[in-house]
């Protein structure tokens, strides 16, 4: 099933579910593919210090961290539809990036400390209406 999301574009994240015995549906994994992400490419604006890497394979954090610089690109590849997408960086390493809820600016992401909203971070995002 294809779940649509706004996290840093308009995508359309495949991710499998079930149908429980209630009818509702459930999610089986945490986190599912954009559909035709390499066509989804922003770029940073500013600096991103300590960005999460991510085994490509297991889709899970890693422990190193990534130091991301004003105009690299970023792919959206993956997402958990609610608070993250994973990112290929033109070295073809994942890192996730976290989307954050604030009162004042909406959609931002937190970097040195500082919630930045979207738009101040990146180029190149997309939304349908």
């Amino acid at each position: 099933m294809a779940v649509t999301t706004w996290l840093l574009s308009t995508t359309d994240v495949v991710m499998e579910y079930q149908i429980t015995d209630e009818g509702k549906f459930k999610s089986l994994s945490d986190r599912g593919t954009i559909l035709e992400g390499d066509r989804y490419e922003i770029s940073l604006k500013m600096p991103m210090k300590r960005v999460p890497a991510v085994n490509t394979t297991t889709g899970e954090e890693t422990k190193e961290t990534v130091n991301l610089n004003s105009g690299d690109t970023l792919k959206l590849m993956y997402s958990d539809t609610q608070s993250y997408v994973d990112c290929l960086t033109k070295d073809n390493k994942l890192v996730r990036i976290y989307v954050l809820m604030d009162e004042d600016i909406g959609g931002c992401v937190n970097t040195n400390g500082k919630n930045m909203s979207l738009n101040e971070m990146f180029d190149g995002m997309v939304y349908a209406g």
